[in-house]
């Protein structure tokens, strides 16, 4: 993910979720110039990981019901089962609590790096200028102001935001 994509993480409408383990289809493409077709079509449509192994890639292919080629490929159940954090590249085992956008690209966000983010517009929120060699004018822990705007998203209507310190 770039830096720009980063950013705009805060701004994007997520939800908590815990993903389960879900079925994939499963495949071996060998070593080639060619992708074999049935695998380039079923990518088009769902996020695929390939495993390099000898002599070629083992593919798995998020499947989440309808018709495949199974000339091609096999259900394997429980097969896909993790998600990686769009920011830092962790895994995210099944049924772990982590964050996900309600719309558009799909992004999925571990805890921790919801929580570094959260904390990042916390603390990055000033109301008016604000001089370097001035303090704040009030002392502010990194610990409470989050809680504050944790509570926010998780209590106040998403159309009033309400920032506040404590």
């Amino acid at each position: 993910m770039t830096g720009d994509e980063a950013n705009k993480i805060p701004k994007s409408e997520r939800m908590p979720s815990r993903i389960p383990s879900r079925k994939a289809l499963v495949t071996f493409v060998p070593d080639g110039p060619v992708c074999p077709p049935a695998v380039e079509l079923a990518m088009r449509e769902h996020p695929a990981r390939w495993y390099p192994q000898p002599q070629g890639h083992r593919v798995m292919i998020l499947y989440e019901g309808g018709e495949y080629d199974a000339a091609t490929f096999y259900v394997e159940p429980e097969a896909w089962d993790h998600e990686d954090c769009s920011v830092c590249g962790q895994q995210i085992p099944p049924m772990t609590l982590c964050h996900v956008t309600k719309r558009g690209r799909y992004i999925a966000i571990c805890e921790n790096c919801y929580h570094k983010h959260i904390e990042e517009i916390a603390l990055s929120f000033r109301v008016g200028p604000q001089k370097s060699s001035q303090p704040s004018p009030v002392p502010v822990s990194r610990f409470s102001f989050a809680i504050v705007i944790e509570g926010y998203f998780r209590d106040a209507p998403p159309t009033l935001p309400v920032f506040r310190t404590v």
